[in-house]
């Protein structure tokens, strides 16, 4: 399969000591990406990608986030558009919040991936897997997503979350959630980013 990535990073490093109110609370500009795959089982099949990296934060925060994905993408003819977003507390609770809109013909089945990297190499997994009716399915068209919840994980590596963070997250519909995971913790360890534990959080 040939996947066209479309990628958006942002680096920013805190040299003076001083970065803007958004990037010190760890939250990104909203920005979207999009790109296609061929067509998978006679469905179009889309993917969308971004990434954030922060080494080095101003201040602390009880908070991270809320990071936004922007609106999210699809071309080779794919009808679906969303966005999500993902918030950490220092608690370890995290709100994981989206939304999907299939406004064709064909019904997708859809999903997004998100895996936040703490400065000692901890990566936090958050994962969504939904579907959507097309105009031949009866049923909902939307995909709409709000999971809340504590892990004692997130609480247990704050210090080395403040110290410092990177993010990926990557959107598909007919394609494979897992996959997506694994993808996006080797292009970390491309960059030369050290990956120690993987913890599933939802």
């Amino acid at each position: 399969m040939n996947t066209a990535i479309v990628r958006r990073t942002l680096a920013a490093v805190a040299t003076t000591g001083v970065l803007s109110a958004a990037l010190a609370a760890g939250a990104a500009a909203p920005a979207s990406a999009s790109s296609a795959d061929p067509h998978n089982n006679g469905h179009a099949t889309g993917h969308a990608t971004q990434s954030l990296t922060v080494p080095l934060t101003a201040a602390r925060s009880a908070d991270l986030g809320p990071w936004e994905t922007g609106y999210i993408a699809f071309s080779n003819g794919v009808p679906v558009g969303g966005y999500a977003s993902l918030t950490l507390h220092s608690d370890g609770t995290y709100q994981f919040t989206g939304h999907f809109h299939d406004s064709g013909f064909p019904s997708y089945n859809d999903h997004l991936v998100w895996v936040v990297r703490a400065s000692d190499g901890t990566a936090f997994t958050f994962s969504h897997s939904g579907h959507m009716a097309g105009t031949i399915e009866p049923g909902s068209r939307d995909d709409d997503w709000n999971n809340t919840g504590q892990n004692p994980d997130i609480a247990n590596h704050w210090n080395a979350l403040q110290a410092g963070w990177n993010w990926e997250w990557r959107a598909n519909v007919n394609w494979d959630v897992a996959g997506d995971i694994g993808r996006i913790i080797d292009d970390m360890k491309t960059a030369g980013e050290v990956i120690g534990a993987v913890i599933a959080v939802v």
